[in-house]
């Protein structure tokens, strides 16, 4: 497999594509083998396999998608990914596959930084439920979101940074930036939600 996506770099020049190309084929390869791997990770058995919200039939679940990808539509993005996982027994953190690529269109095509923050959660509990440790690439990618979502303002990003660099997980240890970050992550949290006098 490696020799295909070394191929498939050199055919491709643009890295977003590679990374992308990347991703997708990794992480099928990787869900069926945690799936089947005697290593596994068993779930946290203190999920709620019930929902607690409204969930989406079917057909609004495809709807909500196709206004996601095709408009960019942010709020049918939020009920997408908040409302149509827990179909699923296991909720919306065991099914990847299928939200990480509406996600990517979100934070690429459209610069949602919900979305960047989408795809570092997905990631990283992907990794931690097949109890496998991240390699540099997927760490760059992750972090790659990040950023970028800390650009766009994104609250999450901007408080998940500053924790990052708090405790110098995927990142070197830096309380200045944790300090810089917590900073702006506060400045955002007030402009989004500014006192009622």
């Amino acid at each position: 497999m490696n020799r295909y996506i070394k191929k498939l770099m050199v055919l491709n020049k643009n890295k977003g594509i590679n990374v992308l190309i990347i991703f997708f084929l990794i992480i099928p390869s990787l869900n069926v083998y945690c799936q089947n791997n005697g290593n596994t990770k068993q779930p946290n058995n203190n999920i709620i396999s019930e929902p607690i919200t409204p969930q989406l039939t079917k057909q609004e679940s495809w709807e909500c998608k196709q206004k996601a990808i095709k408009e960019g539509d942010i709020k049918a993005y939020n009920e997408f990914t908040m409302y149509s996982g827990a179909e699923y027994k296991k909720g919306w953190d065991y099914h990847y596959e299928k939200f990480l690529p509406i996600a990517l269109v979100m934070a690429n095509k459209y610069n949602s930084g919900r979305a960047c923050k989408d795809i570092y959660r997905y990631t990283v509990n992907f990794y931690k439920n097949c109890g496998i440790e991240m390699d540099t690439n997927t760490i760059n990618f992750i972090l790659f979101y990040l950023f970028k979502g800390a650009e766009l303002n994104d609250i999450s990003c901007l408080s998940t940074l500053s924790e990052l660099y708090k405790k110098g997980e995927y990142v070197p240890q830096d309380s200045v930036k944790a300090a810089e970050y917590k900073k702006k992550y506060r400045e955002a949290w007030e402009r989004e939600n500014p006192k009622t006098s």
